[in-house]
Order: C-alpha cells, then sequence, then structure tokens
C-alpha cells in the first residue's frame, strides 16, 4: 500500500472513530494514537493531521484588509495564528474587496477530523461564493473564517494534542474560535444580523455546541450542519446535509421528524430523478458516481429547519463527505449540487430579524 493511501486509510479509520466513539473508546484511542505517533514507524500522520498553514498575521483581526488578488481576483486567504490557554489555531480568512469598504455579513465555515481550511473550501467553496454573494440576492458580500483545528503536535506547547483529533466537539478550542469571531466582528465592521456558522462531521458537533448552548447561540443568525444532525430542538434557522450513506443521516432524520411532530409544516424545495441512486458520469476526463439530492423545507411557527439528502460518496467514508459539482477529493464527492450554495442560499434567507 502507498504512503498516500495509508495516510487516508489510517484519516479514515480516524473520522470513523470520531462518528462512532463513546467517551471511553475516545480515550482508548487517544492513547493508541500515542503510541503510534512516538513509534519509530509514525510516517503516515503528520500530513493528514499536522495540517495547519503556518499564521502570516497574529491572532488580532486587524483593519479591514481584503485578501483578493490575481487576475482574476481569486478570494484569496490570510493566515491569523492564535493562542490560548496553551492551544495553537489558524484561523483562514477571506476578505472581499467590497469588504473594505462595507458591512459584510460574516460566515465561520468549520472543517471536519483530518481536513484543514483548505480542504474545507474544496467541499463548500464559500470564499468564492461569499465573494460573489450580491450575485445570488445578498445584501453585501460575505467574509468567510475557517479555522484549522487539527494539529496533532501543537506548535504552541509542543506537546501532543490528543483532543484536537478525536472526540466530538472541537470543545478544547472553542473559547478561541469565539473570541476570534468576537473580535473579527467588531473590528472588521460586520453586519451582526447576518453572522453565520457551518460545520461538517466534526465541525457539526461543533456547530451543535454552539446553538444548543443559549450563552453562544444567538452569535450566529443561523446554522448550517452538516455529516451529522442537529442534536437539540430548532431554537435558530437549520439546515442539514447528510449522505444516505451517511451514519449521521439518522441523527439528522430524527431532527426533522421531532420537528414535525410538533407541527411543522413540510414542502420539498428541490427532488432529482431516482436521486437516492447516483450515477455514473464522465467529467473532467474521468468516471466518477455523482449523487443526486432530495431538499425539504420544515416549518414551525416561522422557524425553518431545511434538511438535504444526497446519495453521494467517497472512499472510505462513503456518504460521508462534502458534496460538490465536479470532481471528487479528500472527503468531497461528486453531486449534482454544491452545498456551498445550498449554504450561502440559505444563510442569506435567514438573517437576524
Amino acid at each position: 500500500m502507498s504512503r498516500s493511501n495509508q495516510r487516508h486509510l489510517f484519516s479514515g479509520l480516524l473520522i470513523l472513530a470520531a462518528i462512532y466513539a463513546t467517551p471511553a473508546q475516545a480515550s482508548w484511542l487517544a492513547g493508541a494514537f500515542a503510541k503510534i505517533v512516538q513509534s519509530p514507524s509514525y510516517v503516515i500522520v503528520p500530513n493528514v493531521l499536522d495540517n495547519q498553514p503556518r499564521p502570516t498575521e497574529g491572532c488580532d483581526p486587524g483593519p479591514r484588509r481584503h485578501t483578493q488578488a490575481g487576475a482574476g481576483q481569486a478570494p484569496g486567504v490570510r493566515h491569523h495564528g492564535c493562542v490560548q490557554n496553551g492551544r495553537n489555531v489558524v484561523f483562514t480568512v477571506s476578505v472581499p474587496r467590497a469588504c473594505e469598504t462595507r458591512s459584510c455579513g460574516l460566515i465561520v465555515d468549520q472543517h471536519g477530523a483530518s481536513m484543514n481550511a483548505q480542504m474545507q473550501d474544496r467541499g463548500t467553496r464559500l470564499r468564492a461564493y461569499g465573494r460573489d454573494a450580491e450575485h445570488f440576492g445578498a445584501q453585501s458580500p460575505y467574509i468567510v473564517v475557517q479555522p484549522n483545528m487539527t494539529d496533532l503536535s501543537d506548535d504552541a506547547s509542543g506537546r501532543l494534542d490528543l483532543e484536537s483529533v478525536v472526540g466530538g466537539a472541537y470543545a478544547n478550542e472553542l473559547p478561541i474560535l469565539v473570541g476570534f469571531v468576537r473580535q473579527a466582528i467588531v473590528a472588521w465592521g460586520v453586519d451582526t444580523k447576518r453572522v453565520h456558522f457551518h460545520g461538517f462531521s466534526r465541525g457539526g458537533s461543533t456547530a451543535n455546541a454552539l446553538h444548543c448552548e443559549a450563552s453562544t447561540r444567538d452569535i450566529f443568525a443561523s446554522y448550517a450542519v452538516s455529516g451529522a444532525g442537529l442534536g437539540c430542538a430548532p431554537a435558530s434557522p437549520t439546515i442539514q446535509i447528510n449522505g444516505l450513506a451517511d451514519p449521521r443521516v439518522q441523527d439528522a432524520d430524527k431532527a426533522v421528524q421531532a420537528f414535525k411532530q410538533q407541527g411543522a409544516s413540510s414542502q420539498t424545495i428541490a427532488s432529482d430523478p431516482n436521486w437516492q441512486r447516483p450515477k455514473l458520469v464522465f467529467q473532467d476526463m474521468r468516471l466518477d458516481l455523482v449523487g443526486g439530492h432530495e431538499h425539504t423545507r420544515h416549518v414551525l411557527s416561522g422557524l425553518a429547519l431545511e434538511n438535504v439528502r444526497h446519495s453521494g460518496a467517497y472512499a472510505p467514508t462513503a456518504g460521508h463527505c462534502l458534496p460538490a459539482k465536479g470532481a471528487p477529493s479528500w472527503l468531497v464527492c461528486s453531486a449534482t449540487f454544491d452545498m456551498g450554495r445550498k449554504i450561502l442560499d440559505f444563510f442569506i434567507q435567514h438573517p437576524k430579524p
């Protein structure tokens, strides 16, 4: 097996462990990982678990400087390095040019285990969607903040940071995330009615930690949860996006059923023909399985819970992936839609009153 395939297999097992593990199992896994990385054969982990970019800026968000660059005005990024309570987190930030002089919205786009901000954006494409948001009906573009919270060897302490790669929500790093977002809102003159959060997989658990806790819920006007389901009664507008072959789709379905049992009305927004079965499609000079999707909306007393299910899949994590048009990549599966566009549309439609 090639080293690349070893890394992918190891990361796939890590993600599956994060999905299924109980707290006791997570503790055992943490011990096992510690032994692995301390052994002479530690060669398959660094590129997957130690993948934060080097910071180009300090933790202070600083003035509103755009990141767009190049002839095509690509979104561009800069990397803010933050250390708090011995934790080292780098926030990758994309600021549209228009946001230097206007009050823009802000989207936090949180990745899952084994990923960093760049991998996450290959699936959500929220940097580009945030830059172009006015074309889709937004009042202004969106600044996009994508955390990088996967380092196993923490740069701040020089020790193994097992909590950052094993378990549920990024609870040990939530204070840094909340603190950076609050500072950025003020420093960049962000429209506080248009601040939103998306989390995938373990990042979906982080979205739940924020949404289901009254002290942090209202930082964000609305939420998107993917590779996970909403773990509490909806208190803010929320959209769920999950693959049919993802074990966590059951959690999302339970959230919808509970909402409907309370009397929520339902309607279908989109449904591809035979969407439950992926199709073999020739694209980008290769054959790919392309998943279809169904998108439903459920509303109770003006509060919306939307649900997107798709048949996209990616080895080795099956439907536990970020659906997007085009060729697949790590934890990104081919589909008939871009999840980033679904997320953007939902956020545009659900600012704070």
